[in-house]
């Protein structure tokens, strides 16, 4: 499912007069993971965030260098995440982050988009929530009244919402008033961010790359490999090669960043995992 965001978020769109498009960040990860975790899993976060902030800004001002007078910029990553701020906000190209709000690895990550875009390098962050179903049956997954509360937060945070539909079948149990399966809504949320991300940001353990289940973490790593075609081998025997430098360099083109996330004391690094290395093979030199 593929959608227009300047059609489908137009308050969020900015002038067609730059050859950039907004870069869009989606974002899938584990509900549950090893709370011993967590600060090193936000820290990483944050990392990933800073360093995508710069490296976007070197890549908007290559392409659109009216943007800016010519010493304005000198080729030094500090200088331009700080001249980035002296940009009237309207000339700058957006990245968003699609984020499915749930709780655990998306509402950890919509924390650091809210604390970063309060900077000027980082300003043109943009949170958008993806919902794998209408709010009135999303609200129903969350288990007790504190879950729930955190996810009514963390959706005030949102710059914009996207609500995906019902599935075909689960329109017809609705009509019918039977439940609704929910797999089949995490499923289409799951494709809709390997379809419509140009990086995937994976806060995952690295396991199940055969087994997950559609719409699992693991899952949605391997739709976004197979719909970038990047790897000639498959995914897991890519793995297999202890990640050469080359395979690591050919799946960071993939689009995807891991955050080693442990749901249990297993977990594997599968991804580039530094941001100057992913940025450097994701864009090339900039």
């Amino acid at each position: 499912m593929h959608v227009d965001l300047k059609k489908e978020i137009p308050t969020l769109s900015f002038s067609d007069e730059f050859s950039f498009s907004p870069l869009t960040v989606g974002m899938t990860g584990h509900r549950h993971f090893l709370e011993s975790e967590r600060m090193r899993i936000k820290r990483e976060v944050a990392d990933f965030f800073e360093k995508l902030c710069v490296f976007w800004s070197k890549q908007f001002h290559k392409n659109n260098p009216e943007s800016i007078s010519e010493n304005m910029l000198e080729n030094n990553p500090e200088n331009i995440s700080e001249n980035v701020s002296e940009l009237n906000p309207k000339r700058k190209i957006p990245i968003f982050v699609l984020d499915g709000m749930a709780e655990g690895a998306d509402q950890l990550v919509a924390e650091v988009v809210l604390e970063l875009r309060k900077r000027p390098e980082c300003d043109f962050l943009r949170l958008v929530a993806v919902t794998p179903m209408p709010m009135r049956f999303y609200r129903e997954d969350f288990e007790d009244a504190e879950t729930l509360h955190n996810f009514e937060t963390a959706m005030t945070w949102a710059d914009a919402v996207i609500e995906l539909p019902l599935t075909e079948m689960n329109q017809k149990m609705y009509e019918t008033q039977a439940r609704i399966k929910r797999r089949p809504q995490y499923a289409q949320l799951g494709a809709f961010l390997a379809e419509n991300s140009r990086i995937l940001l994976a806060l995952w353990d690295g396991m199940d790359l055969e087994t997950a289940s559609a719409g699992g973490t693991g899952n949605v790593v391997r739709l976004k490999v197979e719909k970038s075609a990047c790897l000639t081998e498959s995914l897991t025997e890519s793995v297999s090669e202890s990640m050469t430098e080359s395979v690591s360099g050919r799946i960071a083109e993939c689009g995807i960043f891991q955050v080693v996330t442990p749901r249990t004391q297993e977990a594997q690094s599968v991804f580039v995992s530094e941001g100057n290395a992913f940025f450097q093979a994701f864009w090339g030199e900039v």
